[in-house]
């Protein structure tokens, strides 16, 4: 299982906004395969052509501590 976990990515495109924090806006998520290419399935597109792939991290539910 937990090498199961190692094998999924988020995916990621950053917006960029004036005057305030670039933003980060999940849009997909990527699997390792067994030759170490990363297969992507995409639930948007991003406007600036730019994807981030990162290990994908489950997000705790508001108020609670990680």
């Amino acid at each position: 299982m937990e090498k199961q976990k190692k094998n999924v990515k988020a995916v990621y495109t950053i917006v960029s906004r004036e005057n305030d924090r670039d933003r980060w806006v999940q849009v997909g998520i990527g699997f390792v395969n067994r030759d170490s290419s990363i297969t992507v399935r995409l639930d948007a597109n991003p406007v600036n052509g730019v994807l981030q792939i990162r290990d994908f991290k489950p997000r705790q539910p508001a108020g609670r501590a990680a």
